[in-house]
């Protein structure tokens, strides 16, 4: 054998990488907002000032805050908008307001590009307007009320002269109906028609629970199974309402899996909901530590020849609370530093199946792998 020279010589790095529903716990997540796979699901601002015009529109109506529905149409008889040159509007009173509590306005047509607009009934002036953060050019906004002020929302469209029909529709955000420990938790319940409306999926019934019992840094999964209904998981900023994380189907079947590793001074709700709207039925909703695998004591030669078999050893302990469930492999690279990236050389892999499970705590180790 001719052995490699001394600038060819490359220390031989040891990567654990978990199999693909691993890596899926892990967080690379399947989302499926709609049939566009590469859809995202994010929380949306509560948009940016406009030019304030101290002008308001003619009011046509009321809308409620709570769960309101109205649908309308956009035509040459409607106002001009006081605020979008050009533009059309109808301006809808808004009550049954919560002084401090969120609220979620949406506006949808399919006849043109919707605008929503909140104005404060007193000085028309814009207070917050959205183009399409709802699904597709929809609109939709989040704020939350005042004292003191009246609003009113304003129906418009982003073109010039558009007309059409529309649905306003309001919400607020979900009561938390329970907690949920991250540590071995168990919720069994019923998604119904008497559940609050998810805010951020427009159609479907919810269900929040406060998570419990996290230790921050340590990672958590959650699972949201059901045979009823295509099971929707989303995990939410208490204070913010935004949406973290979520997933549709990385669980088994059509279930839904995600995991997470929980941050400081982030108190984390779990949202229970579908994927298909108005889908009800019984869901099992768990949560439990995650399995933090963890390689140490890998012996490896400095040196080697072209084309010679090496010899390299390993262990992995579970330094999570919990105990893995799922199939993965060690694989071994060349590297020519201790961080592994894309310009490493891959050059085998080991399955772990025959160490199912791993307990917390435990560990496993391999002595002499032959690595050609």
């Amino acid at each position: 054998m001719t052995p490699l020279s001394k600038a060819q010589e490359l220390p031989i790095v040891l990567q654990p990488v978990l199999n693909q529903s691993i890596a899926d716990e892990e967080g690379i997540l399947n989302p499926k907002l709609s049939d566009n796979p590469l859809q995202t699901e994010e929380d949306f601002s509560v948009g940016s000032l406009t030019n304030n015009i101290p002008t308001a529109g003619a009011v046509v109506g009321t809308i409620s805050a709570m769960d309101g529905t109205m649908s309308g149409n956009l035509s040459q008889d409607d106002g001009d908008n006081p605020t979008r040159n050009g533009s059309l509007s109808d301006d809808y009173q808004l009550v049954d307001l919560a002084v401090g509590q969120w609220l979620t306005l949406w506006l949808n047509s399919s006849d043109f590009d919707p605008y929503l607009q909140l104005i404060n009934s007193e000085t028309g002036e814009v207070i917050t307007d959205d183009d399409d953060s709802g699904e597709g050019t929809n609109s939709r906004l989040r704020f939350l009320p005042l004292e003191g002020i009246n609003y009113l929302v304003r129906v418009t469209s982003y073109d010039e002269q558009e007309t059409g029909s529309y649905t306003l529709a309001t919400n607020t955000d979900p009561p938390v109906v329970g907690t949920l420990s991250a540590f071995q938790g168990t919720i069994a319940e019923n998604l119904s028609d008497q559940d609050a409306l998810n805010p951020v999926r427009l159609g479907t019934f919810s269900d929040d629970y406060q998570l419990v019992d996290l230790t921050v840094g340590e990672p958590v999964i959650l699972d949201l199974s059901s045979e009823f209904f295509d099971p929707y998981l989303q995990l939410i900023n208490a204070h913010t309402q935004q949406v973290m994380t979520f997933d549709d189907d990385s669980g088994e079947g059509v279930n839904s899996q995600l995991s997470f590793t929980p941050l400081q001074g982030i108190n984390y709700l779990v949202r229970v909901t579908s994927y298909a709207n108005q889908a009800t039925g019984n869901y099992t909703l768990t949560a439990a530590p995650a399995p933090d695998l963890v390689v140490s004591g890998s012996i490896s030669p400095t040196v080697a020849g072209l084309g010679e078999t090496i010899e390299v050893s390993w262990s992995v302990t579970n330094q999570g609370r919990g105990t893995t469930s799922a199939d993965w492999y060690d694989s071994i690279y060349l590297s020519s530093d201790a961080h592994l990236d894309s310009s490493d050389t891959w050059l085998a892999n080991t399955w772990a199946t025959e160490r199912l499970p791993l307990l917390s705590g435990t560990s496993y180790s391999l002595n002499t792998y032959r690595c050609p």
